[in-house]
């Protein structure tokens, strides 16, 4: 590899790597600013506060407290994989429920899945 082919990989690194930093700051700026300190749970991650942050206020706060007194009964606190996967429930309930209000005569999706029928 020449200089001038390894300096011009270096600076796609560094532009890439720059890139990214700025992602993750504005990330980070988003979730401090939706969740100021006051709100923000001691024993939970900045990861846990990230995956709710998309979501309504009273909602994440909501779940965030959840994910806490878990690790009060069961000695361990929600992990990010099922933090993310209420989420992922609650987002589908209510485009579920946007769906059934918009036709007026939805069916009942309590116990439903979005890529399957009703169950047998």
């Amino acid at each position: 590899m020449s200089a001038s082919e390894h300096h011009a990989t270096v600076a796609g690194q560094f532009e890439l790597s720059r890139r990214r930093d700025n992602v993750s700051f504005e990330h980070h700026a988003t979730v401090a600013g939706i969740f100021e300190f006051s709100l923000r749970s001691e024993n939970l991650t900045w990861a846990h506060h990230s995956v709710v942050a998309g979501l309504n206020l009273p909602v994440a706060l909501r779940l965030l407290k959840q994910a806490e007194q878990a690790e009060k009964i069961d000695g361990k606190r929600w992990p990010i994989a099922k933090l993310r996967g209420e989420v992922i429930k609650l987002q589908r309930d209510e485009r579920h429920r946007a769906i059934a209000d918009a036709s007026g005569t939805g069916p009942d999706i309590r116990n439903r899945r979005c890529s399957r029928g009703p169950r047998r």
